[in-house]
């Protein structure tokens, strides 16, 4: 057995395998980086051939061998196969009984020792002294680090001594650097846009949100003001934030909207404070494009449902107002009722709210009396409307009744009544063989000088007339002729 002594030079290099640990501590991005370089330092600078790092899974209860190192000259290919693959509990092996105990421990000669399971591969490849020493963090083990050597070695007390100091500095190391991986973890995978950015105006630091997001990579928008990407109407609001948050303010629940790399607007909504020390913004910004469009798409339908419910309640109050099939035949009953000649039936085709259809004999006094159906199928509207409208339909229906049927009241003309909230429209047909304007010389419609048409209506011993057509086309909005099927149709609208 070895009594290892170590010399002053040994010492020497004790403290500077303590140095090398700590500065490879701070060097090192990760503990997986981290790891192999202080096993590498500890084991060079202390004499040890081989080292191995264990830590603490709580979750399964057991400590498992994360990261080795041995000198080029040593191979374990077995020992470090054995490490790797087995996790043992509080109190089995080297690094279990220093994790239940929380102190290091030294093995002369893992041969000898009775609570080793990987004792007979260890000997195999020649391993004999080996140490042990806990890494804390509060108190509490959060791994192991252990060392071999090839020669059977006494305990140190000033070397357990100092790797206590190191076991600290790995412990603080290691709580450190799981908090900044967490920090980071949480700060690349929210959806978020998680950002710093300086009082100077510019990001100094994006999380990957921000490309997802806006489709420019990290370095165009760290490259640029970040006022540039804000759309031009909030900008000026944008800069009064900024500079309130410059001023200690904090800023909770701001909107604006940042101009994507495809054109196109995305709706922001931040919350940021100061660290003014360090004259940096520390903010997060959520997109809220989609809730935004949700929001307008709501309040869209929520006022055409309003506009439509209120045109269907215009529009119900209208059509309670028309004439109901009821009231038509009632109505017609009377009227006809008032005729000397009991033959001259009006045929009622349709009689539906909107639309009335009515056969009615080409007589004089059939005529008359069909203005009472037309005064009630427009009872509510103005008289300004409903005047014109009574004055073209007479004029056109005793045109079709004199000219169309002949005054002969076997035969009928076809009146139809359309009504809708936005027009009356009346089509007049009657059964005559249709018309040209060549043969209307009775009328004023056929002349230039509208007064030509009263010598030739007193020569055919007319009545007084013939300015029907004229006067109902100034009557109304629309008057349309169908010649050939003796037909006319106009429309008020309303």
């Amino acid at each position: 057995m070895s009594p290892y002594t170590p010399t002053a030079g040994q010492t020497d290099k004790r403290l500077t395998a303590e140095y090398v640990a700590a500065r490879a501590l701070a060097e090192s991005a990760s503990l997986a980086e981290a790891a192999p370089r202080v096993i590498q330092a500890m084991c060079e600078g202390l004499g040890w051939d081989h080292g191995a790092l264990w830590r603490v899974d709580p979750g399964s209860g057991v400590i498992r061998c994360v990261e080795g190192w041995h000198l080029p000259t040593l191979s374990v290919p077995e020992f470090e196969a054995a490490s790797r693959s087995t996790a043992f509990v509080p109190g089995e092996g080297l690094p279990g009984r220093v994790w239940i105990s929380g102190e290091p421990a030294w093995i002369p000669d893992i041969a000898d020792d009775a609570n080793f399971p990987r004792a007979e591969i260890a000997k195999r490849e020649g391993l004999h002294g080996a140490f042990a020493l806990p890494i804390l963090s509060g108190g509490q083990v959060i791994g192991v680090m252990e060392f071999f050597s090839r020669e059977i070695r006494e305990p140190d007390e000033a070397l357990l001594r100092m790797l206590a100091k190191v076991g600290a500095h790995i412990g603080q190391f290691m709580v450190r650097k799981r908090a900044e991986e967490e920090l980071q973890r949480f700060f690349s995978l929210s959806p978020d846009l998680l950002c710093l950015a300086g009082l100077d105006g510019y990001f100094k630091r994006l999380n990957p949100a921000w490309p997802r997001v806006l489709g420019y990579t990290i370095e165009e928008l760290l490259a640029r003001p970040y006022i540039e990407f804000v759309h031009p109407e909030d900008r000026n609001i944008t800069a009064t934030e900024a500079d309130r948050l410059g001023d200690g303010g904090h800023v909770l629940t701001f909107e604006n909207r940042y101009i994507a790399k495809d054109g196109t607007y995305r709706w922001l909504q931040w919350n940021a404070v100061p660290f003014e020390s360090e004259r940096m913004i520390y903010a997060a910004a959520r997109d809220i494009t989609e809730r935004k469009k949700a929001k307008e798409t709501i309040a869209r339908y929520s006022r055409d449902l309003k506009a439509s419910r209120e045109a269907e309640a215009a529009n119900a109050s209208r059509l309670a107002k028309l004439v109901s099939e009821l009231e038509v035949r009632d109505l017609v009953n009377v009227i006809q009722s008032a005729f000397s000649d009991k033959a001259q039936a009006i045929e009622v085709v349709s009689a539906v709210p909107g639309w009335v259809e009515l056969l009615v004999p080409c007589s004089r006094e059939a005529a008359e009396q069909i203005q009472q159906v037309v005064a009630r199928l427009g009872a509510d509207l103005p008289d300004d409307v409903l005047e014109p409208v009574a004055f073209a339909f007479r004029e056109l229906v005793m045109n079709a009744v004199e000219w169309g049927g002949r005054l002969d009241a076997s035969r009928k003309v076809r009146i139809t009544c359309v009504r809708t909230d936005r027009m009356l429209m009346y089509r007049i047909a009657d059964p005559g063989p249709g018309f040209s304007f060549d043969g209307l010389d009775h009328a004023a419609v056929a002349h230039d000088n509208p007064i030509d048409h009263v010598l030739v209506r007193d020569a055919k011993g007319l009545r007084p007339g013939g300015f029907g057509v004229l006067t109902a086309r100034a009557s109304v909005d629309e008057l349309v002729y169908n010649q050939k099927q003796n037909e006319v149709i106009f429309i008020k609208y309303l």
